[in-house]
């Protein structure tokens, strides 16, 4: 291109219509954006103690990161009772064009070790192909081994069931007629026999259900390290809930007989099979009404731990005057407990549902991750039309949804990662403020844009450290952009500030 210029220069000054210096542009104001920037070894996740005793997400050169994205459930089986939507090369574009930084990708049991003994390589290559889609556009995965209600095909094809393979569902018999299970959860008492069976650990084939499914989770790991530092690491176990007891208030005595030893043996096939990083896991789902975890402890002394609690303040119950006090306790709650639990804080499922009061519960919402500093993740990426209830983020063709501002929530301005000290982040009226203190870099995203054309910059493409523009060599970064469906572009900026020792202010504006 430069060669290009030069002749062109030279032939309009043959004619006396320029001169070979050309005209005089200003210097530009900030570099110009690179492409994708992929994940190498310096950004490989690990869970660090902090002086202040507290646990968080480090990349191995020292950043702290706050992973957001969302759920995609593609590759779930449920039996053939629901559809999902199949990840394509768009869905990795897309989500890097929200600003998205972690995908968790669910998988099932079933599909892992369809007989006693046997793992179907073909669907941990799709695993681990599925996966790449994401990590090729610089975002992390977390692989989570998914279930509901234990296993599908146990009861009502309208339940959202899914998670071990028939063979490991020990029902006794029991009856699969919808309500038959007498329990909020399983709806029908083969569920719920088949859940007792598992942590109860009986034998299948010579092996305890356990040690089939330590095997399974052990493989499902082994496909996410081929990813190399994309991989943010295993989630053992989906929503835990307590088959025997049905009062989700009453004393939580399921988690320290039944769980916990789980996650313990699973910890232990995990590092005995040579796997070293990041270890995610759940709370009793109780939780997930109570808003609480009472019964948080230390369970094992591992310290590559991650808390990925769902929170779901009201969702179930319905928004009420007391909702935001609530879940405003709630996520304070979850920063206690992970303490409790030695581990790192990242909630793995944040409610989609759009709407109504639903749209300002979701920004407040984020609102909790940026005061507290941490990481989320909504559910779902995307929903097939017909399973479809309405919490996507991106329709099933990509598209921006028209009844909800979701993809603009979870696409807006924030933190991705600091080496610096965050002393505090906030967004109010389109402004992300940071404030910060010693040196470091500072890693922001400057907000999804949305228009009929590719966009250039985020929604917020100004920068500024304490009120002044940054010098060229302190600021570095890379374009984001996608075609969402056939209705337009969504896009935005991954920036890398290097900050100055001292305190400073940081701001992203329109």
């Amino acid at each position: 291109m430069d060669a290009l210029w030069t002749l062109i220069l030279f032939l309009l000054s043959l004619f006396g219509l320029g001169s070979p210096q050309g005209p005089t542009t200003p210097a530009p104001t900030t570099p110009p954006p690179q492409a994708v920037r992929p994940l190498a070894s310096a950004d490989a996740l690990a869970v660090n103690l902090e002086d202040g005793g507290d646990r968080v997400l480090r990349t191995a050169d020292g950043r702290r990161v706050l992973l957001r994205g969302a759920n995609v459930n593609a590759l779930v089986d449920h039996g053939g009772a629901r559809d999902t939507v199949q990840v394509a090369a768009a869905d990795g574009v897309q989500a890097r064009a929200l600003g998205f930084n972690v995908i968790r990708l669910a998988v099932s049991w079933s599909k892992v070790a369809p007989q006693p003994g046997t793992l179907d390589q073909a669907y941990l290559g799709e695993i681990r192909d599925t996966a790449k889609v994401f990590a090729d556009q610089g975002i992390y995965v977390l692989l989570d081994m998914h279930q509901d209600r234990y296993a599908a095909g146990l009861g009502p094809s309208g339940d959202e069931s899914d998670g071990a393979p028939a063979w490991a569902a020990l029902t006794d018999g029991a009856s699969t007629a919808s309500g038959s299970g007498n329990h909020p959860y399983y709806g029908t008492a083969a569920s719920r026999q088949a859940a007792k069976s598992f942590f109860e650990n009986r034998e299948v084939a010579g092996r305890t259900l356990q040690d089939h499914y330590a095997q399974a989770v052990l493989a499902v790991t082994r496909a996410g390290q081929q990813l190399g530092p994309a991989f943010a690491g295993i989630e053992l176990w989906n929503e835990p809930v307590d088959p025997w007891a049905t009062d989700a208030y009453a004393t939580d005595t399921f988690s320290a007989s039944k769980v916990w030893p789980l996650y313990r043996r699973l910890i232990g096939t995990l590092r005995g099979g040579g796997y070293a990083g990041p270890i995610w896991f759940e709370p009793h789902t109780a939780r997930t009404w109570t808003d609480d975890d009472r019964a948080a402890a230390r369970f094992s002394d591992d310290g590559q731990l991650v808390y990925g609690p769902h929170i779901y303040t009201d969702v179930y119950g319905g928004l009420g005057s007391g909702t935001y006090a609530k879940l405003r306790t709630s996520f304070d709650n979850a920063a206690s407990e992970a303490r409790k639990y030695g581990a790192a804080l990242v909630p793995t499922e944040l409610p989609g549902a759009s709407g109504g009061s639903w749209e300002p519960y979701r920004q407040y919402e984020l609102d909790q991750l940026d005061r507290l500093g941490i990481g989320g993740m909504v559910w779902v990426w995307k929903q097939a039309p017909g399973s479809d209830y309405g919490w996507g983020v991106l329709r099933a063709d990509g598209s921006l949804r028209g009844d909800s501002q979701i993809a603009r929530d979870y696409g807006r301005p924030r933190v991705l990662a600091h080496a610096t000290t965050v002393v505090d982040q906030r967004y109010e009226n389109g402004v992300l403020t940071v404030s910060t203190r010693g040196a470091g870099n500072l890693d922001l995203w400057d907000g999804a844009a949305f228009a009929a054309s590719e966009p250039a910059t985020g929604v917020a493409g100004r920068v500024t450290i304490d009120g002044q523009a940054p010098a060229a060599a302190d600021l570095t970064s890379w374009r984001a952009a996608a075609r969402l469906g056939t209705g337009g572009w969504g896009g935005g900026r991954q920036l890398r500030l290097r900050i100055p020792d001292g305190d400073h202010v940081i701001r992203l504006q329109p």
